[in-house]
């Protein structure tokens, strides 16, 4: 994964290239300042990304790579020319492959530290928009790359970077559809949770059954059930196997034996975790190294 020049931004959301597998957090945390209230990320190998939130917003753009995104209960394709808006506070993950000379470009921006500088949201509001309607906005892709590109060139410039700030704004802004169009609203106001993904990033290395986390959040195990899928579209024994292959692949990257990682991953046997890492990665557990040599 190569990373893009931000000179005076420190970007540790996906790590280095060893351990670029996921987020660190059910809750990312970026330091952001008003300097450089955004980072941007260049993501070349495969990605399967655990359920989590953020206060930020965040955009995908893929360059020729291709998967599928949960943003809520729904599931949205990002195509090989994609463009994909995620919402501060919207629960989301997913899985992306990444072809050779492909790649997707993760830009999040810190709403707090931008306002300040550039009232973005101010700006939506004058022309009768708000930050929520980015969720379905189909900007015009060669654009967005070109005014992102043109981002990353002139890092170093405070005014120019600020003007492809807002030219970055106002495509997407364009790309917003009639009101007669915009459908699937997102719930990001579930505190419930994201308390649950919390205390799942904290305990995944143990043994949890459906009762302890349904209990977690003070529901009965078949209403939990219901629950978690209709939020997340997922069910929460696959989510939490997708925790723990996230750490597991970390663990193999680290240069780890396949049982060390299986047990540190909080997984029993060795037979099941091979298993269930090929079917959450699609790879076995050494042809997935060799993506990274």
């Amino acid at each position: 994964m190569d990373y893009i020049a931000i000179r005076k931004q420190r970007v540790d959301l996906i790590g280095d290239s060893m351990n670029s597998y996921r987020p660190h957090s059910a809750n990312e945390r970026i330091v952001y300042s008003q300097d450089i209230p955004y980072s941007i990320v260049k993501q070349q190998n495969p990605m399967l990304i655990p359920l989590h939130f953020a206060d930020t917003l965040e955009i995908m753009i893929s360059y020729g790579a291709e998967g599928m995104i949960s943003l809520g209960n729904q599931s949205v394709p990002l195509a090989k020319d994609g463009i994909i808006f995620i919402l501060p506070h919207v629960i989301h993950g997913g899985r992306f492959s990444v072809p050779d000379n492909a790649f997707v470009y993760n830009l999040k921006f810190s709403m707090e530290q931008l306002n300040p500088v550039i009232n973005v949201e101010k700006l939506l509001n004058i022309n009768g928009h708000t930050l929520h309607d980015l969720a379905f906005s189909k900007p015009d892709y060669p654009r967005v790359l070109e005014a992102l590109e043109r981002l990353i060139d002139v890092d170093d410039l405070l005014y120019e970077r600020n003007c492809q700030v807002l030219r970055l704004f106002d495509l997407f802004e364009q790309g917003i559809p009639s009101e007669d169009k915009k459908s699937g609203a997102l719930d990001s106001s579930n505190a419930n949770l994201h308390e649950l993904l919390l205390w799942t990033e904290q305990h995944y290395r143990e043994h949890i059954t459906l009762e302890d986390a349904a209990n977690h959040i003070h529901l009965s195990r078949c209403y939990f059930c219901r629950y978690f899928k209709e939020k997340t579209g997922t069910g929460y024994i696959q989510y939490l196997n997708q925790i723990r292959i996230s750490h597991a692949v970390e663990c193999l990257l680290a240069g780890k034996s396949v049982s060390e990682c299986c047990y540190e991953s909080g997984f029993q046997n060795v037979p099941y975790f091979i298993q269930i890492f090929k079917k959450i990665t699609g790879y076995t557990t050494q042809a997935y190294l060799q993506l990274y040599k």
